[in-house]
């Protein structure tokens, strides 16, 4: 765990009308990452910069893909795939693609534009994306891994 400041606003849903709060990184904050997972209801960190499987995983998907894709759609597959590489947190797993922009209780995504309170900042302690299954796998398995993965 880790604990991290936050900015948070809240905001009211278009549909049902129940409060959302939002959590979001320092616009400085360069490299690192909220993560959100099982339908959006938890958390994690992850700073990319020090996390050294984001870059090895990036290799991987370079030798595996990288020839036949641009660099932006690699990128975009790197970002929709990384999830492969983390350990599951709270038996749930993470998924880089999963968003804070739904609500818990109706499930729209609409949301109105003004905040409802003022924005704050808070102290949260969130789970860090952690790679100890990934790292355990050969050369050959992790590239196996990757190839299993339906590239779009």
């Amino acid at each position: 765990m880790k604990t991290i400041r936050l900015r948070k606003e809240v905001v009211r849903c278009n549909e049902c009308k129940k409060t959302k709060e939002f959590f979001y990184l320092s616009d400085f904050a360069y490299g690192q990452r909220l993560v959100f997972f099982n339908d959006s209801t938890q958390m994690a960190f992850v700073n990319f910069i020090e996390d050294k499987v984001y870059n090895q995983y990036i290799d991987i998907v370079n030798k595996v893909i990288g020839e036949a894709k641009s660099n932006e759609e690699i990128m975009e597959f790197v970002q929709a795939s990384f999830g492969i590489t983390c350990d599951k947190i709270n038996n749930h797993k993470v998924d880089f693609l999963c968003g804070q922009k739904k609500c818990l209780f109706c499930g729209s995504d609409k949301f109105e534009r003004n905040m409802i309170e003022p924005e704050s900042f808070v102290n949260m302690e969130v789970s860090e994306i952690t790679h100890k299954t990934w790292e355990k796998l050969s050369e050959e398995q992790k590239v196996f891994e990757v190839k299993k993965i339906d590239f779009y």
